[in-house]
């Protein structure tokens, strides 16, 4: 609806780690001072990443993924962590003018099959399990957060309160 959306980023939960909730992401890397960066592109973190004061607001989906289904998933996302994918914002310029454009098939000239935003990575996970929830000429390039918010049950729902902003 050419409406401002609330969500900037999307990534999958994965398996604890010692009582730690991770998450699976195609993430651009800011260096910090004192940090070694990433590389950017599909990536595992602890959740605490985005346990930031800039983050006001989340909400956690479910997709409802059979065991079988979850496996697909995990073997798609162990194939982007190891085949040398990255993040590039030329693609997102790109899945932005494909929305202003309204042409959800819209592929431009800087796309790279080796390149993979958040949205997308989600959105080509989902696929793997035969989960594409998108039943459209909706590129998964084209796809972003406000996308995948729209179309999965929502379980939970976190908004920092006013106050603290």
């Amino acid at each position: 609806d050419h409406q401002p959306s609330p969500w900037a980023h999307t990534f999958l939960f994965l398996q604890p780690r010692h009582g730690v909730p991770w998450i699976a992401e195609s993430d651009l890397q800011v260096p910090f001072p004192g940090f070694r960066p990433r590389p950017n592109g599909p990536q595992e973190n602890p959740i605490y990443k985005w346990a930031h004061p800039a983050v006001n607001q989340a909400i956690v989906l479910d997709p409802g993924l059979s065991p079988s289904e979850l496996t697909a998933v995990q073997r798609r996302v162990h194939q982007f962590l190891h085949g040398g994918y990255t993040y590039r914002v030329s693609g997102l310029a790109e899945t932005w003018v494909a929305l202003e454009r309204r042409d959800p098939a819209f592929r431009g000239p800087l796309h790279h099959d080796d390149a993979v935003h958040c949205a997308q990575f989600v959105r080509e996970c989902m696929r793997e399990a035969g989960r594409d929830p998108f039943l459209s000429d909706l590129l998964p390039e084209n796809t972003v957060p406000e996308h995948l918010a729209q179309i999965f049950p929502r379980i939970a729902e976190w908004r920092r309160p006013e106050s603290l902003e």
